[in-house]
């Protein structure tokens, strides 16, 4: 029953907690928790394993086991919520991972009203929307950090955690010249509202999305109507899936097979995907993972 289902999630997810609490840096393997399946294949509603030894990563920049997310860099705090992954619900961008930390590290190098690079300010005042954005932390951080006008999105089972934590840091946004606001969309409807009005964006972020095969064509439909030829497109992914195997093969080649169709799909559409190494993002050693993908690409422009 979904009763028995969200009890037992709620252990696993305790179990995890617990474990990340007592051992921050410890290994996986004796922390992670299973529920089994029915026995014929199907992992059953969820199976959460895979994820708490992502979760118990060493290289980790993230606690999922913390009410509240923060990066001094940014000034910006996010209140975490309730992680749940289930055949029925999935809320796994109710806490902060990996890639979303990376990516508002790299674009606040990369943009940021502060930085030295030659692009400094180049999102200041432009429009910025940030898909499946979880707890809107990288909306929020690249709106402080860039000065941008961005537009934090996801489905409607997200919208009060994102809602508050936009209130909640929207003054100290203001106050580094950027704005950022909330606005309801899922991947592959009709734009409206705000997002239609704000579209074409200057730039487009992805961070932690692509991981559901059949939601590779919907997120590339919106990524498509939301762009022109003119839009950087961010696309970023801890293989947090598939975090055994990008440690045991070259980690500088390993792609997920949910990650290579989607990029194979762009490519279809005339958006190509350009891998940017770690040396290249502008951070120190510290500041990367080898397990998490950052991409750029631009729309081929029209015939």
């Amino acid at each position: 029953s979904d009763g028995a289902d969200a009890a037992a999630a709620a252990a696993v997810v305790a179990a995890g907690a617990a474990g990340r609490a007592a051992a921050p840096r410890a290994a996986a393997s004796s922390q992670a928790e299973e529920v089994e399946g029915d026995g014929d294949g199907d992992a059953g509603d969820f199976c959460l394993g895979f994820v708490f030894e992502d979760w118990l990563d060493p290289e980790s920049f993230t606690s999922h086991a913390a009410a509240e997310f923060e990066l001094e860099q940014f000034g910006v705090k996010v209140r975490q919520g309730q992680f749940l992954h289930t055949k029925q619900d999935d809320q796994t961008g109710a806490v902060v991972w990996d890639d979303a930390v990376i990516v508002a590290r790299h674009l606040a190098a990369k943009f940021g009203v502060d930085s030295t690079c030659s692009t400094a300010g180049g999102l200041r005042g432009r429009p910025v929307i940030d898909l499946g954005t979880g707890t809107g932390f990288l909306g929020l951080a690249v709106a402080r950090a860039c000065a941008a006008k961005v537009i934090v999105s996801d489905r409607a089972v997200m919208a009060d955690l994102v809602r508050a934590n936009v209130d909640a840091n929207r003054d100290a946004v203001a106050a580094a010249g950027g704005s950022c606001e909330f606005a309801e969309h899922s991947w592959g409807e009709a734009l409206s509202g705000p997002v239609a009005d704000a579209a074409p964006f200057a730039a487009i972020l992805v961070s932690g999305c692509v991981y559901h095969e059949e939601a590779n064509p919907p997120l590339l439909d919106s990524i498509m109507a939301l762009s022109d030829e003119n839009t950087l497109v961010v696309v970023a992914i801890d293989f947090r899936f598939d975090v055994a195997r990008a440690r045991d093969e070259d980690e500088d080649e390993y792609i997920s097979p949910v990650l290579a169709s989607f990029l194979s799909q762009a490519a279809d559409r005339g958006l190509a995907m350009r891998a940017q190494p770690n040396d290249q993002l502008g951070l120190p050693a510290d500041h990367v993972k080898n397990s998490v993908r950052v991409y750029h690409a631009r729309r081929a422009a029209e015939e």
